[in-house]
């Protein structure tokens, strides 16, 4: 394997590693995010039910 082919493979495996650490990070967010879509459809289905009944 010559020196360029080694040096694309390295860039290769940091890129990698860099996207895997940022998706990591973007993991909080994203759980908080769907427990607010989760909280807004539970307090629409509460309403759904209210309004169905009357």
């Amino acid at each position: 394997m010559n020196i360029i082919n080694m040096v694309k493979k390295y860039q290769k495996k940091k890129a990698k590693k860099a996207a895997k650490e940022e998706l990591k990070q973007m993991i909080p967010t994203l759980r908080s995010a769907l427990n607010e879509v989760t909280s807004g459809l539970d307090e629409l289905n509460g309403l759904l039910k209210k309004i169905t009944r009357s």
